[in-house]
């Protein structure tokens, strides 16, 4: 700190006895923020800026520095290779896609090339989907903690609770992949620059295969919240089970077709249920978002 003292009194006030204040600041707490704000206040208000604040910690402190920007940066979507890219040979963390020349063996690859580029891309297609099937379990095993918090407000056991904080800690965890997370990036700016409808459409354009894994991820999710939660079979199977009587009530008759409506009408209405309970689970958990933020309960212990 004293080179930076130093070399700000040279700068902006060489007038001043720079020994004098050198020794009457190291015999304070004084730190180094409050020193460059009370110092600019007073010699260089103009100049108190975020900007050359930055300048000062990168030049003067630079660990400590690198050390706080490592700890404000949001680490991307990492990719951990499934036994069928390992099997193929696939690199951890790369994409294979058909029209990447990165990966294509040459602008224009022969037909083996070709061939071996498409197989590859197969393989990241069916274990991106597999990834993303993977992430929509996880939330479909934390819906009945997420049912108990919405049903017993701030009546939870102790148990119960941290039940929630563990499926917390797993939904931090839960596989993403890359084109999942791009398309949220870019549904966000191309919905803000274009309209919701042709914001969506340009953001499918661009990531045609996201369509794909947010389809897996969606069936996994609600497959999961039919298994581990008893709240949600019984929704699916009431109002399933209603909707198909009703409907077989009304369409009673000596038409064949007749025999295929109440079977529609019962996964009509099963969906219907397991949605709305589903709605309910999630409604709590963005709440608990709205209150902490999602680091944060990620982050919380037992």
């Amino acid at each position: 700190m004293e080179e930076l003292i130093r070399n700000l009194y040279a700068k902006y006030a060489p007038d001043v006895n720079v020994d004098e204040k050198v020794e009457a600041i190291s015999k304070t707490d004084y730190g180094v923020g409050e020193f460059i704000d009370d110092f600019y206040a007073k010699y260089a208000p103009e100049e108190n800026t975020e900007e050359k604040k930055d300048a000062i910690y990168s030049n003067y402190f630079p660990k400590q520095y690198n050390e706080a920007l490592k700890k404000q940066e949001k680490p991307g979507v990492v990719e951990v290779n499934t036994w069928l890219e390992n099997l193929f040979g696939q690199e951890e963390n790369v994409e294979y896609t058909l029209f990447d020349k990165d990966k294509n063996y040459g602008e224009d690859p022969g037909k083996i090339d070709f061939v071996k580029n498409l197989i590859q891309t197969g393989v990241e297609v069916a274990s991106d989907m597999g990834r993303a099937f993977s992430g929509g379990i996880v939330p479909g095993e934390a819906l009945p903690a997420y049912l108990d918090l919405f049903d017993k407000k701030n009546q939870l056991s102790s148990e119960e609770a941290k039940k929630l904080i563990e499926v917390g800690k797993k939904l931090e965890e839960a596989p993403q992949t890359k084109d999942m997370a791009e398309f949220s990036k870019r549904f966000g700016e191309l919905t803000e620059e274009h309209g919701n409808v042709k914001g969506a459409f340009k953001a499918w354009g661009e990531n045609p295969s996201a369509m794909l894994q947010f389809w897996s991820q969606s069936t996994a999710l609600m497959g999961s919240s039919l298994y581990y939660s008893g709240e949600a079979k019984t929704a699916a199977l009431t109002t399933g089970t209603t909707l198909a009587g009703g409907t077989s009530i009304a369409t009673a008759g000596p038409d064949p077709s007749d025999l295929i409506t109440a079977p529609i009408a019962f996964v009509s209405g099963a969906m219907g249920g397991l949605s709305r309970t589903m709605e309910k689970g999630f409604t709590a958990f963005d709440l608990i978002i709205d209150q902490i933020g999602r680091e944060e309960y990620g982050n919380m212990s037992d």
